[in-house]
């Protein structure tokens, strides 16, 4: 699970403020950037300045308007800078400074690298930020974004360059929410598509659950797509990956069906149930039919164990067979393994079938250790298993099929 910590980072910045380092910080959009640097100015400087980069203008904002000074021996101008821009400034905060203009960035590259504008130094101003979206000549988000590139030269005025990950900072979640709530955003969050998760920024979850919390509903919040209902199922349970691996656990077959009954915790967890063959042996009896033939079609690590053990899921191959979503690859391998089924009386293997403590040979030649599964899914046609103690139980040609008009499928 991909996560992040601020207070780590917050503590690593303080550093570099007490030893006066000048810090560009990027990272993707709802990622905590300004509340972060706001949260370091707050503790470090008595005195700091906000701006938007986006809004900014260079002289009214820090150069100063030109005003006419007449004196005795004719006139000249002087420039009157805002209130806010005196020697008292410890620290001036840029926010998404690669959306200001290139003009205000020329602007401030001396303020940026010596402190200072038109020579005049700012006595006890000890550091400048500035936060910044990441800027790719590939990046589509770019544009969506109005983001421009840094010169190298402005870019290489920060001693200090930071890029923070597109991540869930859970610690920060449960100081705010509590580990349930945290545990179960930090899961839902982390297993949205890529798509998705640009959709909702770790700061949309954040506003989402503070709407929830005052009884707002979450899908005034976050996009239909990333499907609300799966975050509030994770939250009520403090993390559905937890909550289904301790039923697991405990085998406990009555909570394991009260909990998929809720379709919107069976979402969130049907990639779990069929992890491995331990897990689907487990939860696959306890899913109805429709449920079974959606996790077969769209589980490749499924499909694999369904094939691998096809004695147990034989029901669900004949199902499968004759399924609209059954594609002619996964057909013929489908059709391959029942054939081969039929032709044999499984009831003469007795314990055997499933053991794998017995020898199949094939042909004259090749001898193959192992269960039935794997004589259901070779090539051969020829198969006589041997018990190690009790000797052989039997043996068994299926037929060549005939070359046959496909059947088709029920849809």
């Amino acid at each position: 699970m991909k996560t992040f910590k601020s207070q780590d980072l917050i503590k690593k910045l303080e550093f570099y403020f007490d030893h006066g380092k000048n810090v560009l910080l990027s990272g993707h959009k709802g990622v905590g950037k300004t509340a972060i640097i706001t949260e370091v100015f707050n503790r470090k400087a008595k005195k700091w300045l906000y701006f938007s980069g986006s809004t900014l203008d260079p002289f009214v904002d820090f150069i100063g308007v030109p005003k006419e000074k007449i004196t005795k021996t004719g006139s000249t101008l002087e420039f009157i800078r805002p209130s806010y821009m005196n020697d008292e400034v410890e620290a001036i905060f840029i926010d998404e400074y690669n959306r200001s203009v290139k003009k205000i960035r020329n602007a401030i590259m001396e303020l940026i690298q010596f402190k200072s504008l038109n020579g005049q130094r700012f006595p006890n101003l000890k550091v400048i930020w500035a936060g910044v979206n990441p800027y790719s000549a590939d990046d589509e988000d770019n544009e969506i974004y109005d983001v421009e590139p840094i010169d190298p030269a402005q870019k290489d005025r920060f001693q200090i360059q930071i890029d923070i990950p597109y991540a869930i900072d859970e610690e920060y979640f449960a100081n705010k929410f509590g580990q349930k709530w945290a545990e179960g955003s930090c899961e839902w969050w982390n297993n949205l598509p890529d798509k998705i998760k640009k959709l909702v920024s770790p700061r949309r979850i954040d506003y989402a659950l503070e709407v929830y919390q005052i009884g707002g509903e979450v899908t005034d919040v976050l996009p239909i797509e990333s499907n609300p209902s799966k975050l509030l199922a994770s939250i009520n349970f403090g993390g559905i990956e937890k909550v289904i691996t301790d039923i697991f656990k405990s085998k406990d077959k009555k909570a394991a069906l009260k909990f998929l009954e809720n379709e919107n915790y069976y979402q969130s967890c049907a990639h779990l149930v069929v992890q491995d063959r331990n897990w689907a042996n487990f939860f696959f009896p306890l899913l109805d039919e429709e449920r079974q033939v959606s996790l077969f079609f769209g589980n490749k690590k499924f499909q694999d164990i369904v094939f691998g053990d096809a004695i147990h899921y034989k029901p669900l191959l004949e199902i499968a067979e004759h399924n609209k979503l059954c594609n002619d690859s996964l057909l013929r391998k489908i059709q391959h393994i029942l054939k081969k089924m039929r032709g044999i009386n499984l009831d003469d293997f007795g314990n055997t079938v499933d053991s794998g403590s017995y020898i199949t040979s094939i042909g004259t030649g090749n001898v193959l250790t192992g269960n039935l599964n794997g004589f259901f899914n070779s090539n051969t046609s020829n198969i006589s298993v041997t018990d190690n103690n009790i000797g052989t139980y039997s043996i068994a040609e299926i037929p060549k099929a005939k070359k046959t008009k496909s059947k088709k499928r029920i849809i």
